[in-house]
């Protein structure tokens, strides 16, 4: 396995005053069937950003369904996340990002998940 390709601890986003601030001031955008919450960080950050994964309770209410959802969202992001981490990196900026899955489908394809997160990242890198 490449070493730029794990998904660490400190990369994930887990302080309730960063989760706050992302949600009252966050840019959002719809990729069906996620939605991508982004804004720089105010502090500095040990990588160019942390992210959330989060699927809906209300939706899913097993959370063995929760948790195979957010498992795809998180091997597409660690498999694609070295374009926004160079990117990132060149205009010296630092993210908070939330990925949701509002999809209804409990078993979503890897293939769509992972070309919908690549447009994402992509909208991301330009704004």
């Amino acid at each position: 396995m490449a070493p730029g390709n794990t998904f660490k601890k400190d990369e994930r986003l887990s302080l309730n005053h960063r989760i706050s601030m992302l949600f009252d001031s966050g840019t959002s955008i719809r990729f069906y069937p996620l939605k991508v919450l982004w804004r720089p960080a105010a502090e500095p950050l040990k990588y160019p950003a942390q992210v959330l994964f989060t699927v809906s309770t209300r939706r899913f209410k097993r959370a063995v369904d929760r948790n195979q959802i957010k498992r795809k969202l998180k091997e597409a992001y660690r498999l694609q996340k070295q374009l926004l981490y160079a990117e990132l990196e060149k205009q010296q900026k630092q993210l908070l990002i939330c990925i949701m899955y509002t999809g209804s489908d409990p078993d979503p394809l890897e293939g769509l998940v992972a070309g919908k997160l690549a447009q994402a990242i992509e909208t991301i890198i330009r704004s």
